[in-house]
């Protein structure tokens, strides 16, 4: 894992050299998991197919994670967001709300 440092509170995580199979990634403090499929192939006619043994797969992993690395809000009540890794048809929704401790976020949609 790599951490963020004191400009980002993101972390990455990292998993060279895996052979190809099927893995699970646990997050233990969130209680989540995370499937990760590994191929062996090579990309087909660019970074969208991958060439594999008996099959064409579709890679539709997304290339970059839109990050969130710096959230300030001023005494004025001003709020700034820095973006990184960001395309053209991204979009940023802020929703505020009075502290409610275990509120699903659904309920802002």
């Amino acid at each position: 894992m790599v951490p963020g440092d004191e400009n980002r509170d993101y972390t990455t995580v990292k998993l060279p050299n895996l052979q190809e199979g099927r893995y699970i990634l646990k997050l233990k403090k969130l209680q989540k998991t995370i499937s990760i499929t590994v191929h062996r192939g090579q990309y087909w006619d660019s970074d969208t197919f991958i060439l594999k043994k008996n099959c064409l797969f579709e890679n539709r992993a997304p290339l970059k994670m839109i990050k969130l690395p710096k959230v300030t809000v001023t005494d004025s009540n001003k709020v700034t967001i820095k973006v990184e890794d960001f395309g053209p048809t991204a979009r940023l929704h802020v929703f505020a709300a009075h502290y409610l401790p275990n509120c699903p976020s659904a309920m802002f949609m």
